[in-house]
């Protein structure tokens, strides 16, 4: 079991769960921005993700893994998305002004797509069905 903990695979899934977290807490009581449909994107990103990774992780640790594809297609969305979000919580700080806490949140979303990015490419390079 201690093989699975160790994979990059794993550790890559932990990384993008605590950064959806760190940027989850850091907008929980702030609206990302005063549009509807941009507020909804950002928080089906975060929090859909944030159950998505619990759900791909304990797969992991009880040692059915998910298939290659829908690997890549949940990281891949989940890099284009997450980069997405951040782009919206970085440029509504600077339209409205608001909390540091959304431009803290928007990097992190970014920093957290960009790790989703690189996830796809270990799966497309080293995962073995």
């Amino acid at each position: 079991m201690t093989e699975y903990l160790r994979s990059p695979l794993f550790q890559l899934k932990v990384g993008e769960l605590i950064l959806s977290l760190i940027s989850a807490i850091l907008f929980f009581t702030i609206y990302p921005t005063d549009k509807v449909l941009l507020t909804n994107i950002v928080h089906l990103t975060v929090f859909g993700y944030i159950l998505l990774n619990i759900l791909v992780i304990f797969s992991v640790v009880i040692q059915e893994p998910l298939s290659r594809s829908l690997f890549l297609l949940i990281n891949g969305s989940g890099g284009i998305l997450f980069i997405i979000s951040g782009i919206i919580m970085v440029v509504e700080f600077v339209r409205l002004d608001i909390s540091i806490r959304i431009l803290a949140a928007g990097l992190i979303a970014i920093l957290n797509g960009v790790v989703y990015c690189g996830d796809t490419y270990y799966i497309i390079m080293y995962f073995q069905d």
